[in-house]
């Protein structure tokens, strides 16, 4: 989606109102200041940008591109921007790559402890694009603070850029500590009892028993083929 700006009226309450539709809608967006040819002798591009941001935060991932439909300026631009931003909504975030990001986001900034509780994240991935969409699995969802939310959002942003595409985290609730894995999301083998452990390949993959298994056999599938590099492992009744 498109927002043009008047440069001379600058966002207005209707712009904000359309603007936080978009974010709502979970679309992906431009905002391009028009009419600059009538504004550039009374302010630069440099100062005007961050007045843009200070008024509408919430779109602060929107590419912002000055342009003059009068004389033709930036027009070009204007039309790489979009589809810039048209690839990034679909962008697929590698799974390895989109976990490592979110532990470094959880270590750089630990979430607060509440009432003796602090938020563990075992695992993310991808479940959809346009809008980008990572669901998150982490010990005590209730333990979010909306402010940590933007913090691992903007965590991504800065590893993968995506600028102009919504991203959506959901949280859900998952006890993978029973089924053996760390904090880190990666696997805990003293919770496994491993059989044909020396038989280890992509011809006969190892056979896995632990507590609680069937709860979270996809998850564990995407671990095991992303971490230790197996194209697929076999589901067995969990031994007690």
């Amino acid at each position: 989606v498109v927002l043009v700006l008047d440069a001379i009226d600058g966002p207005t309450t209707q712009d904000k109102k359309i603007a936080n539709l978009i974010v709502e809608k979970g679309k992906g967006g431009v905002l391009v200041v028009n009419k600059w040819d009538l504004a550039e002798s009374r302010t630069t591009q440099r100062e005007y940008g961050p007045a843009v941001a200070k008024v509408m935060p919430f779109v602060g991932y929107f590419p912002l591109v000055f342009l003059s439909a009068q004389t033709g300026y930036n027009i070009r631009n204007s039309v790489d921007a979009i589809d810039h931003v048209a690839a990034q909504v679909r962008t697929v975030l590698p799974t390895g790559v989109l976990n490592r990001a979110l532990i470094e986001a959880f270590q750089h900034t630990q979430p607060p402890a509440i009432k003796g509780k602090r938020l563990k994240m075992f695992y993310a991935t991808q479940v959809s694009q346009a809008p980008i969409h990572i669901r998150v699995f982490v010990n005590y969802p209730s333990l979010l603070q909306p402010s940590y939310v933007t913090h691992l959002v903007r965590s991504l942003r800065q590893k993968f850029g995506l600028e102009g595409a919504p991203v959506f985290l959901d949280f859900k609730e998952t006890q993978y500590e029973r089924a053996g894995l760390t904090p880190r999301g990666r696997l805990d083998f003293t919770a496994y009892e491993l059989r044909d452990y020396p038989t280890w390949g992509r011809d006969k993959p190892p056979i896995i028993c632990a507590p609680d298994i069937e709860e979270c056999v996809e998850e564990l599938a995407a671990l095991m083929q992303e971490f230790l590099g197996l194209a697929y492992f076999a589901e067995i009744p969990a031994v007690i």
